[in-house]
């Protein structure tokens, strides 16, 4: 309905059934499946008003909206806001393309009808989120019982015991105090083991800050316009040539939302002198008239002295010149302006920002003489901008009613403006895949207010009714140069302090902030980082060996991390894991292998990794969890993010693809020899097994150039990739290859005595310059016949070749060969007792799930199913992305698992408390390398240069 607003196609009410016919077309786009008559039936039910040849008014159709889904979906409880148990999926999707903020009003307004206790409930449920839960004692019980004292930062003074290094500059009495200082009683019992710094924030919260520095957003978002030319197209995609599109958006968020305030100040309020005179003239001039300043006065009179005109007309009459169009004496007089001009207007304010808007001009001095809403509403002095915000949307639904002529034509597209910005950050229903999160988590709407503050993060985690937080481990990208990290991690301890009311001063101790009280909410949280590297498309195939810059530019900034942990002691308390985050299908886990060798060398031993979460076949989606656990040597306490591929049902994944299935040749090869190595000493599947070396043999020698070699040959080269590729012309690595070829040719091999005197002779390079050297010589030792494979896996003729797309059919593996090769990898996962992290919301979003009772949970939690099941606990990915909080994804949990899978209460909150617990037991923990066994960081730096 936006286009009628900004096309001037609207032209005052409208019939009935023009309205019908576009909400039916919406509703048939959004539910497809269902035939006319059912999508009739709701729309009848919904708006009776909208019969054909009847006009409607559309201040009765809004306020039915927001009143009939908040009757629908919300209740109060104890004075609380909650949401509907029957209605919490349904919520769950209508809050991704909607602000949930009108609704809690309009919940708060109907149980309270009077405006001072609904007002009082609204504030106190918007104090840190926007997002209600469901009421659940047993959960509340849970999530509250007491567990111990926080000690995020409580023992950090162990770290300051060899050095005499301070954080941020810090004097060591600073330090010391701040250290002592921070934690306390962890109140809450809830750990989130996986979520994303940059991505949390929620959309009404960034609205805010849009409005209130757009120019601040715009300037942010034009940098990341101008240098990635796929944000470029993900706009276009949306319709939107410019990030001006955002801007004018803003400005006319911004001057609808000032009309709002001064329709309601005006009718309801008693109103200070100031605004209650408004047609007075606000400057001080000799000769006074009705304009309000020089700007308007020069457009009407062509003059400087003001005159008298009562209006824009009477002003063309008398001096013989043009009015500005849309301004009235009715509207100077205080009463309402026509709805056909105020829409005229809105369209030239949208369609022409570069122009001064006639009416925006009129009112330019009387809206900027308007004080915050705040002032004249008895609100706490501290009372957030969401806060004021859920507070106007309660006037306005108090102020809307049939005698309304002004308001609803000025909150309906303020709240399409709105929930357009709305679905710009938060990942729809229809937008499946990874690439749609990834485009939202990429176009940088979110980035100019989450990098300002993390304090209020810290405060949004816990949700409405919290503290339900014991401990949360963020994922955080590490910069490209040291001094960088120490801003980010400065900027995030900052925000965690003054969530626990305590101010950090470079030069002198911690205290109490003057201004701040220590919140309730997140008293003594318990916080871990974990360091996140991003998966890159690899799109030069003349470099080195596959992901040649990726892997030189990963290493970079794990030295500089490792650099900054040198520098920042904190942060050695406070950096417990390392993972690889992003598209799976732009880089495999073998590129990370050397990395995660390098930071386990330097003391960050935690592991965990994001594998089976997105993937062109399922096949390799299995695979790539067990390449992670192979080639970053997963252990014991380390854990998978996802894991998605590992429990969809093979008939859910098959009914979401094509037929025919578009994949590089090479991956479908890679498949085709993992699966045939799985599957080897297994006693069924003879027939299967002979397809697969067919299509081995022939996929090989299309690629290679040459007959395939014996199926455990090139299972060995596959184990290789895990090796750093750029060391295969190191020159110790081509003089030990010279010695292989020279004993080969003599028809003898390489003495164990041998092998160790040549690996000695490397002692005076620096530890992962020797580590990653020594690897490559043992397999070379071990099968230079898979070595020389995959070197060959790394030349430019065969990567070309690598990527050549081709189809397959989507049933050419059978359902039976998809859960034998799940089973496997959840069952080596068990074995090694690695967890699975599973983020509910997240999964039905990007996955092939329709719904939560799709999800892989149910398989891993389902008493009857005897297949093998991972070690699993439930974590919230983006919380901003996905409109949602841990407390939420475990009431998603509770509700699929009872209703699916008929829990009885007893069985569902247990497994709840069993996946409460895993997290506890698997959360990183601190450690404490020795500093004096660590590797040089200017060693590396200078050896590096070797490969530019």
């Amino acid at each position: 309905m936006m286009d009628w607003y900004t096309s001037g196609e609207w032209l005052g009410p409208q019939p009935g059934a023009t309205l019908d016919n576009r909400l039916f077309a919406i509703c048939r786009n959004y539910e497809p499946e269902q035939p006319n008559y059912i999508h009739d039936q709701k729309q009848i039910t919904a708006f009776p008003e909208l019969q054909k040849n009847n006009y409607f008014m559309l201040s009765p159709l809004l306020k039915r909206a927001f009143f009939s889904l908040a009757e629908n979906c919300l209740e109060i409880r104890h004075n609380r806001i909650y949401v509907r148990h029957e209605t919490f999926s349904e919520w769950q999707n209508l809050i991704t393309c909607i602000t949930p903020l009108p609704f809690l009003a309009a919940c708060a307004l109907s149980h309270h009808k009077d405006l001072k206790k609904a007002i009082q409930l609204l504030v106190e449920s918007l104090k840190y989120s926007t997002l209600p839960s469901c009421y659940d004692p047993l959960l509340d019980m849970l999530c509250n019982y007491s567990h111990g004292i926080g000690n995020t930062l409580k023992n950090m003074n162990r770290m300051r015991q060899n050095s005499h290094a301070s954080f941020f500059g810090f004097t060591p009495r600073t330090e010391s105090v701040f250290m002592e200082k921070i934690g306390g009683e962890c109140k809450g019992q809830l750990h989130d083991l996986h979520f994303h710094w940059n991505g949390t924030t929620e959309a009404d919260f960034v609205w805010a800050h849009c409005m209130g520095d757009p120019n601040g957003v715009i300037r942010e978002l034009l940098e990341k316009w101008n240098k990635n030319d796929y944000i470029k197209r993900y706009y276009h995609q949306h319709g939107i040539s410019s990030p001006y599109f955002f801007h004018n958006g803003f400005q006319l968020a911004q001057w609808l939302h000032r009309w709002m305030t001064w329709t309601i100040l005006q009718k309801k309020l008693s109103l200070p002198s100031e605004i209650a005179n408004w047609d007075k003239c606000k400057y001080d001039r000799k000769k006074h008239c009705d304009c309000v300043d020089r700007f308007d006065c020069e457009n009407h009179c062509g003059s400087k002295i003001h005159c008298k005109c009562e209006s824009d007309v009477a002003c063309a009459n008398r001096h013989g010149r043009k009015g500005i169009a849309g301004c009235d004496s009715d509207y100077r007089n205080g009463k309402s302006l026509s709805k056909i001009d105020i829409f005229n207007q809105i369209r030239f304010q949208y369609n022409f920002p570069q122009q001064q808007p006639p009416l925006h001009s009129f009112m330019k001095g009387r809206l900027h003489s308007l004080k915050p809403f705040s002032t004249y509403i008895n609100l706490p002095p501290d009372a957030t901008s969401i806060q004021l915000e859920g507070v106007l949307w309660l006037y306005i639904l108090y102020e809307l009613d049939a005698d309304s002529q002004l308001l609803p034509y000025l909150v309906h597209p303020y709240l399409l403006l709105q929930c357009r910005f709305h679905q710009m950050l938060v990942q729809q229903v229809s937008q499946v895949g990874f690439d749609q999160f990834q485009n939202l988590s990429d176009i940088g709407l979110r980035d100019h207010q989450e990098s300002h503050s993390y304090y209020q993060r810290f405060l949004q985690l816990e949700g409405m009714y919290g503290p339900y937080l014991g401990y949360t481990e963020g994922r955080f990208a590490p910069k490209i140069s040291a001094e960088k990290n120490r801003k980010l991690i400065g900027k995030l301890l900052d925000g965690y302090c003054r969530a626990h009311g305590w101010l950090l001063r470079p030069d002198t101790e911690l205290v109490p902030h003057p201004r701040q009280k220590p919140d309730a909410c997140v008293s003594g949280q318990d916080i871990g980082l974990v360091a996140h590297f991003i998966k890159r498309k690899e799109n030069d195939s003349n470099t080195i060996c596959r992901y040649s810059k990726l892997r030189k530019d990963t290493l970079k900034q794990a030295i500089e991390l490792v650099k900054t942990m040198r520098q920042l002691p904190v942060l050695r308390n406070i950096l417990v894991g390392k993972d690889a985050a992003a598209n799976e299908m732009h880089a495999p886990p073998e590129i990370f292998a050397p990395l995660f060798r390098y930071l386990g060398d330097h003391g960050i031993t935690h592991s965990t990794y994001h594998a089976g979460e997105d993937y062109l076949h399922l096949a390799s989606g299995i695979r790539a969890v067990e390449e992670a656990i192979r080639f970053l040597d997963l252990r014991s306490g380390d854990r998978i993010g996802h894991c998605t591929a590992l429990g969809i049902a093979p008939d859910i994944w098959r009914r979401s693809m094509d037929p025919d299935i578009y994949l590089p040749q090479g991956e479908w090869l890679d498949n085709l020899i993992w699966i045939s190595m799985r599957i080897r000493r297994e006693a069924g599947f003879s027939h299967f097994k002979n397809f697969l070396m067919n299509k081995i043999e022939r996929f090989f020698f299309e690629i290679y150039g040459e007959l395939a070699p014996p199926l455990y040959v090139l299972h060995r080269a596959w184990k290789n990739r895990q090796l750093d590729a750029r060391f295969l012309y190191y020159p110790f690595v081509t003089d030990f290859i010279e010695l292989v070829k020279k004993k080969d040719i003599q028809g003898e091999n390489l003495a164990t005595h041998q092998i160790e005197n040549f690996k000695s002779s490397l002692s005076y390079l620096s530890n992962y310059y020797r580590t990653e050297t020594s690897l490559i010589i043992d397999s070379i030792s071990k099968d230079f016949e898979a070595f020389r494979i995959f070197k060959k896996y790394h030349t430019k003729k065969i990567r070309e070749k690598y990527e050549k797309p081709i189809k397959i059919k989507r049933d050419d593996i059978s359902d039976e060969v998809f859960i034998f090769l799940q089973d496997t990898i959840v069952s080596k996962m068990c074995e090694k007792n690695i967890l699975a992290e599973v983020m509910p919301t997240s999964n039905v979003r990007i996955s092939f799930y329709k719904k939560y009772s799709d999800h892989h949970m149910m398989l891993w939690v389902d008493p009857d199913n005897k297949r093998p099941k991972p070690v699993m606990t439930l974590a919230t990915d983006d919380p901003g992305i996905f409109s949602t909080n841990l407390r939420n994804e475990y009431s998603h949990f509770i509700h699929a698992i009872r209703t699916h899978l008929k829990f009885s209460a007893d069985q569902a909150y247990r497994v709840a408390a069993e996946l409460m617990q895993n997290a506890k037991a698997y959360k990183f923990q601190r450690h404490h390398p020795d500093t004096s066994k660590e590797e040089k960081v200017f060693t590396i730096r200078n050896e590096s240069s070797y490969f530019g």
